[in-house]
């Protein structure tokens, strides 16, 4: 039987739950059925991250890359083990270390520093996180073998991460001019 849902979508979670045990309900009989829960996340990081991301994808000035770290961080404060938030701001800093234009706002050294503590931050809450070894792979561009072992380590974990497989075509473009 079909029901009415006349509800506001301010806790997904909550309303997955209340769907499944409807759901549960009616095809044991018993409300008192016991159900898997939903992990819960927090809406505020959720929509603050995916806002992150927007910017970070659209920046026009120094104060849009300041106000992107700010976002992120914001995020981690909300959720300290927000493993894309941190990936993201990684990738960010990354990114920041290596276009020149963008020195001004964070010096090199300081953005390569800050992508390596978010990294090294996500493999010590979840070392099978494979996207973050694309990052790491990219911090090792001085030396090939050490980056194709971080690639391989992140595939092997996520055998078609598109990150991951990017590097690894870069890297073996790389090595293929060089030889």
């Amino acid at each position: 039987s079909s029901e009415p849902w006349d509800r506001t979508l301010d806790d997904v979670v909550a309303i997955q739950d209340e769907i499944a045990e409807r759901v549960v309900a009616n095809l044991t009989g018993s409300p008192s059925t016991p159900i898997p829960r939903s992990e819960k996340t927090v809406a505020d990081a959720d929509t603050l991250y995916l806002q992150a991301r927007h910017l970070r994808n659209h920046l026009e000035t120094d104060n849009d890359i300041r106000k992107v770290i700010e976002m992120f961080e914001r995020v981690l404060e909300i959720d300290p083990v927000y493993l894309p938030a941190l990936a993201n701001l990684s990738g960010f800093y990354k990114d920041l270390a290596n276009f020149n234009s963008f020195h001004k706002v964070i010096g090199r050294e300081a953005a390569n520093k800050k992508s390596r503590e978010a990294a090294e931050k996500i493999l010590t809450i979840n070392p099978e996180y494979a996207g973050i070894y694309a990052i790491l792979a990219s911090m090792e561009s001085d030396d090939v073998v050490k980056r194709a072992q971080i690639l391989q380590k992140g595939l092997q974990l996520e055998p078609y991460n598109r990150s991951l497989l990017n590097g690894s075509a870069v890297l073996f473009s790389a090595v293929g001019r060089a030889s």
